[in-house]
């Protein structure tokens, strides 16, 4: 594995802090702080990635959290707060696993380009040659 590969190249997404957004007689706002801004494609895979929830009937049948710049954010019952942490870890895990395998496609497609194009340039080179 060379510094120019995905793994070298992107760390993946920590919670650097949490705090409580909002709340009310309830419901909780968490917002997680992550290490980084994420990619869009980051963010569209942990706002879509399939996670199973435990909890009161609202938290499961609720929205999920979302990302919002370099935060995730969800309201949730505050009973389920701890189901709502163990839920972001797993989304959180399971993205960042994801989107490696998305930058590895990009690696992998940014090196085929470059081949092609060092190519165009070389048969380029061959029909200047010609007299």
């Amino acid at each position: 594995m060379t510094d120019s590969t995905p793994e070298h190249k992107w760390e993946a997404l920590t919670i650097v802090r949490r705090n409580i957004l909002e709340f009310d007689e309830s419901h909780v706002t968490l917002q997680l702080e992550l290490s980084a801004p994420p990619d869009p494609e980051w963010a569209h895979i942990f706002e879509n990635v399939g996670a199973s929830r435990r909890g009161s009937r609202a938290f499961i049948n609720g929205p999920g959290p979302v990302v919002n710049g370099a935060f995730l954010e969800w309201r949730v019952p505050e009973a389920d707060m701890q189901g709502a942490w163990q839920t972001i870890d797993l989304h959180l895990r399971n993205a960042n696993a994801e989107f490696l395998n998305v930058l590895w496609q990009r690696h992998e497609a940014a090196e085929k380009d470059a081949v092609r194009k060092a190519k165009r340039a070389e048969l380029q080179r061959k029909l200047d040659s010609f007299s």
